[in-house]
């Protein structure tokens, strides 16, 4: 792919270096740092939009059950800034993607302060979906949820998939960092099996608890609803729960504006700027 002097193409190993001098302003850059990890794993692709050896802007994409693909990894070098390097490159992107015959969702995250990456998916015709923020709890036992009984612990396959397809939701919390449209087909005996699943004692609330590892361990809470902190027993449970892995770093809880505004005045729970999940279906 060429545009004018310029030319994209998927990145390797060997491009690691060039990655590395691109003047992004990013300090710590994660993408730098994990660029070689990166790029091995089956279901992620980089590429980069080059000027003779320089790199000037990074983008790629990571796809889930081969059917739904999210856009991210974006950077730009700085010096190379106003001249629609990055919405080139992302549309480039865009337009493979759309060549993978399963393909059925194209989407990305967005803070709600990347006014840029905002602006760039806009040109590209990607809409917004959902707004959440993202909560860790960093000291669940010092959180105080409404005080309840513990919640029933279900450990049988069957009822746990019951349970969720019983839900009427857009997007589920497939991992931290990862929401996606809801779909059955990426909740697997596997998922399922490697997921706590416990219900209130009335039936109608239930979470799922599973380890992701995103640097940090965390034990990354599934809540449909929008009364985490109201709902007896809540945080009861998730401690029982987190209590048996000693080795997890804190809890992982994306929030709806709806629960946020009932967070308690508490310490414990830090709240990150919101994201913006924007996604479009691909019509074969």
């Amino acid at each position: 792919m060429v545009n004018g002097v310029l030319q994209v193409r998927r990145l390797d190993v060997q491009d690691h270096e060039a990655v590395r001098n691109m003047e992004t302003g990013i300090e710590d850059d994660y993408v730098v740092r994990i660029f070689p990890d990166l790029i091995s794993r089956r279901n992620n692709v980089v590429y980069g939009l080059f000027d003779g050896d320089q790199i000037i802007a990074v983008a790629g994409y990571t796809t889930f059950y081969d059917q739904y693909a999210m856009l991210g990894r974006l950077r730009s070098d700085r010096r190379y800034h106003g001249k629609g390097h990055a919405t080139y490159l992302l549309q480039q992107i865009i337009n493979e993607v759309h060549q993978h015959p399963n393909i059925k969702w194209i989407g990305a995250n967005t803070q709600i302060s990347n006014s840029p990456a905002r602006k760039v998916l806009e040109k590209l015709s990607i809409p917004q979906m959902t707004l959440f923020y993202p909560a860790k709890v960093t000291h669940p036992h010092l959180l105080e949820g409404t005080d309840g009984p513990l919640w029933d612990k279900i450990t049988d396959r069957d009822k746990k998939r019951e349970l969720v397809q019983s839900l009427s939701i857009d997007v589920f919390p497939y991992e931290a960092y990862y929401p996606l449209p809801f779909d059955e087909i990426y909740i697997t005996d596997d998922y399922l099996d490697s997921s706590a699943c416990y219900v209130n004692p009335n039936g109608d609330r239930f979470m799922f608890i599973r380890e992701d590892q995103k640097k940090y361990l965390y034990a990354n809470v599934k809540y449909f609803w929008n009364d985490a902190f109201k709902q007896p027993g809540f945080w009861k449970t998730v401690l029982h729960e987190t209590e048996q892995h000693p080795e997890i770093d804190g809890v992982w809880l994306d929030l709806t504006p709806e629960a946020y505004a009932q967070i308690p005045d508490t310490e414990v729970i830090e709240v990150g700027e919101p994201w913006i999940l924007h996604g479009l279906f691909v019509e074969k």
